[in-house]
């Protein structure tokens, strides 16, 4: 058996070493052919092939040459451009590609045939640049052209240059030629260098596999059956059994590891044993680890230990729940009970909350109802607009309450109806009470009132005058018996009064707080009112100025009578007032256009303006042209 082993360790040792040598031997092999290949390939990609393209820059240089010279010497319809060109190839092109082919001469490991070949194109490139530059000499300008030595140049051109060209295109085709065979050599030597690989390789391939297998055989004898028997150990192991069978193995590594898996197996036995024991709640069974480094006996003592505590744990924790579910029930119940009576307490506040809805939507009802008698009294209270436009054919009223009754009025009327000594004036006027909804509305019914009482009873057409005993009556109105005023110093009536006198074609204007625009002759025209409203400052404070405006009787001149809610909506967009100069350019563009489209563009520009938002006041704006 021991000579049975040295023969088999023997016969090993040679195989490998014969493998080596056949390694190293391809290794040279393969070194040796790849480099021959990468040396041709570099002398034809770096050395022939740009000498190639040399050779062809060079040709199409001679005909480019050749061109421009028969074009010079011969064409009809010659120009500046040939003679120009040719003296470019004959002074830079041609140097520079002949400085390229002596570098290439000097540089490469060419053929001495080709360096000949070289010499004899470098000599007819010198001549020809010399005919070139005859023929440049004597045909310098198209004048030279009428000379009747033409026939001696164009004899330079057939006699000298076109067999020259001829002679250097020949020279460079053989030589390209030649060039483009030896590459046809070299990538010849190179595929049969591959090929030869590609035919060794397989051979030592096949020699490497046959040792490997040999030597194969050899260490199977040795190492096979011992592994078997581990590895069907280990089989029964990754089942969770416990081998029955011990392992005799022989001395070295397979030895120890068949001693090491029968060890394994003592302490999996033990192992097993102790966990079953755990697993009984029984902490005092016994187990030693196999050393200080056991991971897995010291991992069981540590559980042991774990589950000591944790069951110890869990049985104070369960019986500390049990007490607090007794506590939790006795809470709930009482929580039960002051639910009921909650629901008892919401059911009679809800039936309290449905009585009061129902007075509210009653009470709201009424409201509405009032607020819609009143909406109906004032718009009795205002002017018929078919009335105003038989006086005022061009006549428009933009109103827009923000709730259902306004704080903003209109007012017309024509004296002449009570007063035959006015019959040829007419009073048109626009208040704007300072409160909005049914406060203002109920102030726009005192002010038409007394304006009613002030034009008729009391025969005032005059504006400043109408306003000045408006602001009196109304000062009265809200005195009590001890002289206090009912209205707060901000409440009030901004008030514009336009009086149109037609026998005199003019108009007057007056205005408290209210200002009135005006376009004539293509200009726009802003009267001011007094800073104070109708109701709120005392006579003597009060100065009204009364303007006069000619009308002109051949174009018409535009009024326009507006409370403060246009110019004081704030926008969607940027979040600010429209403002009063926005409002006079909308005026000025539209004034020109009939008066009706005027209401219609006033009220799509509001709506572009303000979009989404709430609207801030009531918006009136009277419009009429005269």
């Amino acid at each position: 058996m021991a000579n049975f082993r040295r023969i088999a360790f023997g016969s090993l040792y040679a195989s490998f070493f014969i493998l080596l040598i056949i390694v190293l031997f391809n290794f040279a092999f393969n070194t040796i052919s790849i480099s021959n290949s990468e040396r041709k390939v570099r002398q034809i990609t770096q050395q022939i092939l740009p000498f190639v393209e040399q050779l062809k820059e060079l040709e199409l240089l001679t005909t480019e040459a050749r061109l421009h010279a028969t074009n010079w010497a011969y064409r009809e319809g010659r120009n500046i451009e040939d003679r120009e060109a040719l003296i470019k190839i004959n002074e830079d092109k041609y140097p520079l590609m002949k400085e390229k082919l002596l570098g290439a001469k000097t540089d490469l490991m060419i053929a001495q045939e080709d360096k000949d070949t070289l010499n004899v194109i470098f000599q007819n490139i010198d001549a020809l640049i010399e005919a070139n530059q005859e023929l440049l000499t004597n045909l310098e300008t198209f004048d030279d052209f009428s000379d009747p030595s033409l026939l001696l140049h164009q004899e330079i051109v057939v006699m000298d240059i076109l067999p020259l060209n001829d002679a250097i295109d020949r020279s460079i085709e053989n030589l390209t030629a030649v060039n483009r065979e030896r590459v046809n050599l070299r990538q010849q030597d190179i595929i049969g260098s591959l090929n030869t690989m590609a035919y060794v390789m397989p051979i030592v391939s096949g020699v490497i596999l046959i040792i490997l297998v040999f030597s194969g055989l050899l260490i199977f004898k040795r190492i096979t059956q011992p592994v078997k028997q581990v590895r069907d150990n280990l089989l029964v192991l990754s089942r969770g059994v416990v081998p029955d069978r011990i392992i005799n193995a022989p001395k070295g590594v397979i030895g120890e590891m068949v001693a090491a898996l029968n060890t394994l197996k003592g302490s999996f036995s033990k192992t097993a044993k102790f966990a079953e024991e755990v697993g009984k709640s029984n902490w005092e069974a016994s187990f030693e680890p196999l050393s200080q480094q056991d991971i897995l006996g010291n991992a069981l003592l540590q559980m042991r230990k774990s589950l000591k505590a944790y069951a110890e744990e869990m049985e104070a924790k369960v019986k500390e729940k049990t007490r607090e579910m007794i506590r939790s029930q006795k809470e709930l119940e009482q929580t039960y009970a002051n639910i009921e009576k909650k629901d008892a307490d919401l059911q009679a506040t809800s039936a309290k909350i449905n009585q009061l809805s129902e007075a509210a939507t009653q009470a709201n009802t009424q409201i509405t109802d009032n607020i819609n008698y009143a909406k109906r009294m004032q718009e009795v209270m205002f002017a018929d607009l078919p009335k105003i436009r038989k006086q005022v054919p061009e006549f428009f009223l933009f109103l827009k309450p923000r709730d259902v009754v306004s704080g903003d009025f209109y007012w017309y009327n024509n004296p002449a109806e009570h007063d035959k000594m006015a019959q040829d004036k007419i009073i048109i006027a626009a208040g704007d009470c300072t409160r909005a909804g049914v406060p203002g509305a109920f102030m726009s019914l005192v002010g038409m009132a007394n304006l009613n009482q002030t034009v008729f009873l009391k025969n005032k057409i005059e504006p400043d005058e109408i306003l000045r005993e408006l602001n009196r009556d109304i000062k009265a109105l809200f005195k009590n018996n001890d002289n206090e005023h009912h209205l707060d110093q901000k409440d009030g009536i901004d008030l514009g009064i336009c009086t149109w006198d037609r026998k005199n074609n003019v108009l007057e204007f007056a205005g408290a707080k209210m200002p009135l625009i005006y376009i004539q002759n293509h200009e726009l025209h802003l009267l001011k009112g007094i800073r104070y409203n109708i109701g709120s400052a005392e006579e003597e404070a009060l100065n009204f100025s009364k303007h006069r405006i000619e009308l002109d009787p051949y174009e018409p001149t535009s009024f326009y009578l507006f409370s403060n809610g246009f110019q004081n909506q704030t926008g969607q967009q940027e979040g600010k007032k429209f403002m009063l100069k926005r409002l006079k350019q909308l005026f000025w563009e539209i004034h020109e256009k009939p008066i009706e489209e005027q209401r219609t563009i006033l009220e799509q520009s509001l709506q572009t303006w303000q979009g989404d938002r709430k609207q801030d006041d009531d918006i009136m704006i009277l419009g009429f042209k005269l």
